[in-house]
């Protein structure tokens, strides 16, 4: 991609209303196939102006099978403590069960998803205990925290929220 195409797709993502699915589908149609998309979209996320959009199209390449590289994924986990809106937050808890996490991300990410347990929003605090369930199964250190976390979503969560932990329990 080169730089004026950046420069569209940044006023794309800042563009985007954060509701018109039909707009995002329209970005992640014109930019998606071009090789440098995901270094792009993730220089985006830093901005966060652009972050509802850029990880909504994020969110959209890894679904759609694309796989990051350790370096794109140790720039996402460096970018988790700057997201602020809930739809990045939970775009970003979308993509985790497609991310492998070597061993030096594991504590950023699960200080990520400790953060946004106690989210207003229950979208965010639901995908946050399926992200813990999904770096369980990837660090298995996790699952003492996890099995305690369960219990306390499953006695106090809405049923929402269980509803999706208990789908991430399944898969």
């Amino acid at each position: 991609m080169v730089a004026t195409d950046l420069t569209q797709l940044e006023r794309a993502t800042v563009a985007w209303d954060g509701k018109s699915h039909d707009a995002i589908v329209e970005v992640y149609n014109r930019y998606g196939a071009d090789p440098p998309f995901v270094q792009s979209v993730l220089q985006l996320i830093s901005r966060t102006e652009c972050q509802p959009g850029a990880t909504w199209l994020l969110k959209a390449w890894v679904q759609a099978g694309g796989r990051l590289n350790q370096q794109d994924t140790s720039q996402l986990v460096d970018a988790l403590g700057a997201l602020t809106g809930w739809q990045a937050k939970l775009h970003i808890l979308q993509c985790l069960p497609f991310v492998v996490f070597d061993a030096s991300h594991k504590q950023p990410v699960a200080a990520f998803l400790r953060s946004n347990l106690t989210e207003a929003n229950a979208f965010v605090r639901a995908w946050s205990y399926g992200g813990f369930v999904e770096l369980a199964r990837q660090h298995p250190d996790y699952q003492m925290e996890v099995e305690r976390l369960v219990t306390l979503a499953m006695r106090d969560e809405s049923a929402a929220v269980k509803a999706r932990l208990r789908n991430a329990l399944k898969h």
